[in-house]
């Protein structure tokens, strides 16, 4: 009979748990994406994202930001663009998301963070090794080749 019981607590407590996840905590139970700055790829279990240059470099600094949060400005700007006369990011990251959602069942990406900037929506890692050398023969990530 103690088994039983203690089964059902067990089931119950499981039940709660898998209600409460957070967020981060169910994208981690499915997975995460995989990000390929090299052949400009988002890929999980089969899926694959092709990405232009400049979804690429978005995607770039969205996921290897030190702040969870990027500008407007801070976006435009590693897109080597000036921020008062660039129109097209809004568009672009449009664009991302779009594409996204058709391949990941209507998921998003990219969530605005109102008077902030933009995040990720999703647990993006990157999917090469921290040995990866730059020409100059420092660590750091590769550039987008697309």
């Amino acid at each position: 009979m103690p088994t039983d019981l203690g089964d059902k607590f067990s089931s119950i407590n499981n039940q709660l748990y898998t209600a409460h996840q957070t967020t981060d905590e169910a994208q981690l139970a499915r997975g995460f994406w995989w990000f390929n700055d090299v052949d400009c790829t988002l890929t999980q279990n089969g899926i694959t994202v092709g990405l232009t240059r400049t979804e690429c470099w978005l995607l770039s600094l969205l996921a290897f930001s030190s702040e969870r949060v990027i500008s407007k400005e801070v976006l435009i700007a590693g897109l080597d663009k000036d921020p008062s006369h660039y129109n097209g990011l809004e568009m672009s990251l449009s664009r991302l998301q779009s594409k996204f959602g058709q391949c990941s069942g209507g998921e998003r990406l990219i969530r605005s963070v109102r008077n902030r900037g933009y995040c990720l929506a999703q647990v993006v890692r990157a999917a090469y090794g921290p040995s990866w050398k730059s020409p100059t023969g420092l660590a750091g990530k590769p550039p987008c080749c697309c």
